[in-house]
This record gives structure tokens, C-alpha cells and sequence, in this order.
């Protein structure tokens, strides 16, 4: 036999539990927004490296095209179009790296592993270039 305090702790529980199956949105002053729990992860900024992952392929993809332009229609030596690709590359990628390692291809990596990376192929590409340009003395 249930006591009154039993009986109207009962009801109440049973009024809760059918506006909270009706409602399933809670407002959490914390994050300023109408969530469904508390463990709901956050998209937004995964939404922001997904958007410049969109970006990261369209530059390196502009990046590919420069360089076919220029081993098209180099003046000089036409082998120096690749080096001069990674070299504009490299540059494109190294703030992306810093923004977020997987922006720069390199998944799973540091931003300091991203930039050494990044420096050292932009310092190998202008050497290379240099080395393909040549330099002619006369005298």
C-alpha cells in the first residue's frame, strides 16, 4: 500500500517523463543553443576543417594547372616547371598546416612536423630550380 507522499511522487514522475517523450530538446546555457544531451558533440568546428579541406584540394589543384601552364609556355627551361610547383605549393600549404595538420595532407602529425616538412620542400625546390635555371658565365 503506497503512502499520499508515494502516490503524488508517482504522478509527478509520470507527468515528467510524458513531457520530456514530448520534448526532446533542453536549452543548455553553457553552449547558448537548444541541444537533445549533453554528450552531443559540437560540429562546428569540424564543419570548418571540412569546409577548407574542400579548399585544400582546389588549390592544389590550381597549383597542378600553374605548373602545366608553365612547362607549356616556360621561357625557360621547361623542367623547372615542377620544382616551381612544389615550390608554390609548399607555400599554399604550410598556413593551412597551420590551421589544422590533415588540411596539409599530413593526418595525424604535428603542426611543428607540418611546417618542417613544408620549409624543408620549399628550401629543396628553390635549390632545385636554381640548379635548372643555370647560371652562364661569360668572359
Amino acid at each position: 500500500m503506497s503512502t499520499p507522499t508515494q502516490k503524488r511522487f508517482n504522478k509527478e514522475m509520470t507527468q515528467i517523463n510524458k513531457e520530456s517523450k514530448t520534448n526532446d530538446k533542453v536549452y543548455s546555457y553553457i553552449q547558448d543553443k537548444f541541444i537533445s544531451s549533453y554528450y552531443e558533440a559540437n560540429s562546428n568546428g569540424r564543419q570548418r576543417v571540412k569546409t577548407l579541406n574542400k579548399y585544400k584540394y582546389s588549390i592544389v589543384i590550381t597549383a597542378a594547372l600553374f605548373c602545366f601552364l608553365v612547362f607549356i609556355a616556360a621561357p625557360y627551361s621547361k623542367i623547372t616547371a615542377i620544382p616551381v610547383t612544389f615550390m608554390l605549393s609548399s607555400i599554399i600549404l604550410i598556413p593551412f598546416g597551420l590551421i589544422h595538420p590533415s588540411l596539409a595532407f599530413l593526418d595525424g602529425k604535428s603542426r611543428f612536423t607540418v611546417v618542417w616538412v613544408y620549409v624543408l620542400l620549399f628550401i629543396v625546390s628553390f635549390i632545385l630550380i636554381g640548379l635548372s635555371l643555370g647560371v652562364r658565365f661569360e668572359g
